[in-house]
């Protein structure tokens, strides 16, 4: 079996032999993920051959090729991408320990003059990179993503529900925004205090999940400045009517969207 996914910081694509149970690394890289919120490959041949469209915050997409472990481009998609992104100095990764213990991990993009992090997250993808010289160009904003653990692409969705509730594996969006909003507040806290970020040009940003975060931080915190909530869930009941992934709000809660008095609400 061919497989593909994210390890931490890391793409990772990996042979798995169902027979003898061994498990064999093909590629793996910290800075390249590949198109959509998943990494995603085609393969070929036996010894783990593939075909991937290939990115990162400064790489525009790319159709690339992992030969015997080995990745080259063939083909770029730039164009004029790298031009724009002069803006971003840097891409660092960043980790740190969460209140109760739990080790986050982030994406710090530093701009020629750092002023204010905003958050997110994802992976090393190239439209956060573009959406990062949009902004780092003009407002000289420095930008944390974060690799969350409360979204559906974090891979620790189904762990955390388990934590809260493990018998039930029940959450409320009260506790599973608390959480999250402790570990999203804890990166702040530590690059205030390592002289990155300014305490009183705090900004935050977010989509879909992110968007919820946002509108539910600035009930809970006032350090932050700005905040852009981008299509938040904020209405579970909408969220599960009118979205395509309603099994992500009922997976949480464990309850129905028209139980007037139930968790939905």
């Amino acid at each position: 079996m061919l497989l593909a996914g994210h390890r931490g910081f890391e793409s990772v694509v990996a042979l798995y032999d169902s027979t003898s149970g061994s498990f064999t690394e093909v590629w793996s890289s910290p800075d390249i993920s590949a198109g959509g919120r998943y990494i995603t490959i085609s393969g070929f041949g036996a010894n783990g051959d593939c075909a991937l469209i290939g990115e990162s915050f400064t790489r525009a997409p790319e159709l690339a090729l992992i030969r015997s472990g080995r990745y080259q481009t063939v083909k770029s998609f730039d164009l004029g991408y790298s031009d724009q992104i002069t803006g971003i100095e840097a891409v660092e990764r960043i980790s740190w320990k969460a209140s109760d213990g739990l080790e986050i991990q982030g994406w710090l993009l530093l701009a020629q003059r750092q002023t204010s992090p905003s958050s997110g997250h994802e992976c090393t993808r190239w439209s956060c990179g573009a959406l990062a010289a949009i902004l780092a160009r003009p407002l000289k904003l420095l930008i944390l993503m974060l690799i969350n653990r409360g979204t559906p692409s974090s891979g620790r969705i189904r762990a955390e529900v388990q934590v809260v509730d493990k018998p039930s594996c029940v959450m409320s969006m009260e506790i599973w925004a608390a959480r999250t909003g402790q570990n999203l507040l804890s990166g702040l806290d530590v690059l205030v205090t390592r002289g990155v970020a300014d305490r009183e040009h705090l900004g935050v940003t977010g989509g879909s999940y992110g968007g919820f975060m946002t509108s539910w931080l600035i009930t809970q915190d006032t350090r932050f400045a700005a905040a852009v909530a981008v299509a938040p869930h904020t209405n579970q009941v909408s969220e599960h009517l009118l979205s395509n992934i309603p099994h992500f709000i009922s997976l949480f809660l464990a309850d129905k969207y028209n139980n007037p008095g139930g968790k939905y609400f």
